[in-house]
């Protein structure tokens, strides 16, 4: 399991389920300097981490991270690239690539495990949303698996949520009543809301997360505070955790709040395959 902390600036490795014994751990910066948002393990060992506070998607060798001692930050990258508002990244070993998303863009990098560097980024602009009746940028948060479809990518935004299909899937858009709307849709066999219970689940602001279980077919999802509808100024976690299955019709849809003051970003399964 890697964790991530974006005040501190540390980054992670730890072995799972066991939860004892240490793997690998860096500083690479606090918030002032790299604000990290989300982090990754290779297959190679390294670790790649998304900052937004530097607008950078980077990686860091396996071989310097101290565990019982973590460099004092910001440690050097392996490889690096600018992303605006990197906050995500997630790699496909099918490909061998690095995906990312940002404030304005999903992109695509090849990763090359002999050197750990990054190749040239293919750029997927966000479909942007509407605010008060004026088109502006998504701004991405999230980006997972869709377990059960290795064609598909989970992308959480400011704006909702939808899933983008790598391969591109024509007739996969099938509108939204929220985002994204036809208009704002430039390459429609890419951003599908072709999937399940979609208007149960694409219904929410400032998403922070969304996944899917393998297993029973939940997809999980958190958001800032206030994006439920309560009178409460939105920051950055919440104490809720929504739950919405898969059903084509009449799709169930769960809040749980575990305690008043718990405080969530991203909530993930715990799942061992991309597949």
């Amino acid at each position: 399991m890697v964790v991530a902390d974006g005040n501190s600036g540390f980054v992670g490795v730890i072995p799972y389920p066991s939860l004892s014994g240490d793997k690998w751990a860096y500083n690479v910066g606090n918030a002032d300097v790299t604000n990290v948002h989300g982090a990754e393990l290779l297959e190679d060992g390294n670790v790649a981490v998304a900052s937004s506070e530097s607008g950078t998607v980077a990686v860091y060798a396996r071989a310097t991270g101290d565990p019982t001692s973590p460099t004092s930050g910001p440690a050097k990258p392996l490889s690096s690239q600018p992303l605006e508002q990197a906050h995500e990244v997630l790699y496909d070993p099918s490909t061998k690539s690095l995906w990312a998303v940002g404030g304005r863009a999903l992109v695509r990098s090849p990763y090359d495990t002999a050197t750990g560097t990054l190749g040239d980024a293919e750029t997927f602009p966000l479909p942007q949303q509407i605010s008060k009746g004026v088109p502006t940028e998504a701004w991405g948060h999230d980006l997972e698996p869709v377990y059960g479809n290795p064609d598909r990518l989970w992308v959480g935004a400011n704006a909702g949520i939808v899933q983008f299909s790598k391969a591109g899937s024509p007739g996969c858009y099938k509108g939204s009543a929220r985002w994204p709307l036809a208009d704002q849709v430039t390459l429609t066999d890419r951003w599908c809301t072709d999937y399940p219970s979609e208007a149960a689940l694409n219904v929410q602001p400032l998403v922070k997360s969304i996944g899917n279980d393998p297993v029973s077919g939940q997809r999980l999802t958190t958001c800032a505070d206030g994006c439920e509808g309560a009178n409460a100024t939105p920051s950055y976690t919440t104490s809720w955790l929504r739950f919405v299955t898969a059903a084509e019709k009449d799709p169930v849809t769960l809040l749980t709040r575990w305690w008043d003051q718990s405080q969530h970003y991203p909530a993930r399964w715990m799942v061992p395959s991309y597949q």
